[in-house]
This record gives structure tokens, C-alpha cells and sequence, in this order.
């Protein structure tokens, strides 16, 4: 049970929708009232938010960069040499 319910909260922070059939799942096959139904709702809904948040978030507006071409020399440098 402890690892199962780490798993479960792991799941809450970083899963992703693909997650989300394999946790209704295990929720359907669960005892109804016991701690791991609360935790697999608990990861649903967390997925389920950032899943949300994710699409309702606005592109971010950002201005073009400007390209600045630098001067180049001709020839290149002379490096002297040890002999």
C-alpha cells in the first residue's frame, strides 16, 4: 500500500493524460470507500487541471529577435608560430 500510494501521488504531480484510462480503470476495480480510491480521484483530478491549465494558457507574446550581423575581417588573423 505504500508504494502503491506514492506511485499515486507521483502520478498527481507528473502524469499526463495518458495516464488518465489506466487510473479510471484501476478506479472502477477498487473498493468503493477505501484510502487508494481517494488517492486515484486525487490524480485524476490533478492530471485533469494541468491538462486544463495547459489549454486555457495564452501563448506568451514575445518580440521578434533582431539579427545583428557582426563585421567579419577580410583575412583572417596571422597567429605566430613557435619554432
Amino acid at each position: 500500500l505504500a508504494a502503491q500510494r506514492s506511485a499515486l501521488l507521483i502520478l498527481r504531480r507528473v502524469g499526463t493524460e495518458l495516464s488518465l484510462p489506466k487510473l479510471r480503470s484501476a478506479l472502477e476495480k477498487s473498493e468503493r470507500g477505501s484510502d487508494v480510491v481517494l488517492l486515484i480521484e486525487r490524480a485524476i483530478e490533478g492530471i485533469e487541471s494541468k491538462v486544463q491549465n495547459t489549454r486555457e494558457a495564452p501563448e506568451p507574446e514575445v518580440e521578434p529577435l533582431e539579427i545583428i550581423e557582426e563585421e567579419k575581417p577580410d583575412e583572417p588573423e596571422s597567429v605566430p608560430q613557435d619554432n
